[in-house]
């Protein structure tokens, strides 16, 4: 797990979230995750974003190819 760039410990990531919160001009999460990350883990971050006062969060994706939005 990173916050810009730097690795974070999952269990650390509402107080990294809190120590950078002040510095950001928008106060929003924005969560990139490939096919492999689970759900949970989404949810774990969403609950630390929420924790930690943040007003919005984005989850961006890789858009689908051609072949993929057909299966």
């Amino acid at each position: 797990m990173y916050i810009n760039g730097k690795e974070i410990q999952p269990e650390n990531l509402t107080d990294e979230l809190l120590a950078i919160k002040d510095k950001l001009e928008k106060k929003e999460v924005v969560v990139k995750a490939d096919e492999m990350a689970k759900s949970s883990e989404i949810m774990k971050i969403m609950d630390s974003a929420k924790e930690a006062e943040f007003t919005k969060l984005v989850l961006a994706g890789e858009p689908l190819s051609k072949k993929e939005q057909k299966n």
